[in-house]
C-alpha cells in the first residue's frame, strides 16, 4: 500500500519531532530526505493510509501544546478590538486570494494595493481561531513582540491563564 505524503518540512528537527511522536503513538510513517541541487534539502513524512487521521490528531495535539507553550510566555493585557484601516492587494497572488492587513500609516504603492478605512473588522484568537468583532473583549499580547498581533479570546486566555 502507497503511503501517504503528510508532512514536508525544511527543518530537519521539526521533521525529526514529528517522526518521534508519530512513532510514539505507533504510527507507520516513512521519512525521507529529497536534495535537489542548488536548494535546500526538504524533509518528507509520508504516512501510511490507514493511519492518516490518527497521525493528524497527533500533530494537532503536538502543534497546540507548542503554541499554548509560546503564548504562556507572553505578557497580555485586555482590551475591546475595534476596526482599523487595512491594505488589501489589488492582485490575487498564486492562489487566487486577495492579500491584506493592516494598515499602520506606512507609505504604500497604490497601483498595488488599496486602503480601506475601517476594513479590518475582525480578529482571530490565536490558539482557537475564534473570531472577534468591533467591541468584543480579548486578550492581546503586550507589548507587541511579534510580526503579528496575538490575541487570545476571553475563553482560551481564562483556560490558560485561570
Amino acid at each position: 500500500m502507497d503511503y501517504k505524503e503528510f508532512d514536508v518540512a525544511a527543518n530537519k528537527n521539526l521533521s525529526d519531532r514529528l517522526a518521534d511522536l508519530l512513532r510514539e503513538a505507533g504510527i507507520r510513517f516513512e521519512q525521507c530526505t529529497v536534495t535537489n541541487r542548488g536548494r535546500r534539502p526538504l524533509y518528507i513524512i509520508r504516512v501510511h493510509p490507514h493511519d492518516l487521521k490518527r497521525a493528524h490528531d497527533v500533530h494537532a495535539e503536538a502543534t497546540r501544546r507548542e503554541m499554548e507553550a509560546f503564548v504562556r510566555t507572553l505578557r497580555f493585557c485586555r482590551r475591546p478590538f475595534s476596526n482599523q484601516d487595512m491594505l488589501l492587494a489589488l492582485e490575487s497572488n498564486e492562489a487566487g486570494y486577495y492579500v491584506s492587513g493592516i494598515y499602520h500609516g506606512e507609505p504604500f504603492a497604490p497601483t498595488r494595493y488599496r486602503l480601506v478605512r475601517g476594513g479590518w473588522d475582525h480578529e482571530h484568537c490565536y490558539l482557537c481561531w475564534a473570531k472577534v468583532f468591533p467591541g468584543e473583549e480579548w486578550w492581546v499580547a503586550h507589548p507587541a513582540n511579534c510580526e503579528d498581533e496575538i490575541g487570545l479570546c476571553l475563553d482560551c486566555y481564562a483556560r490558560l491563564f485561570g
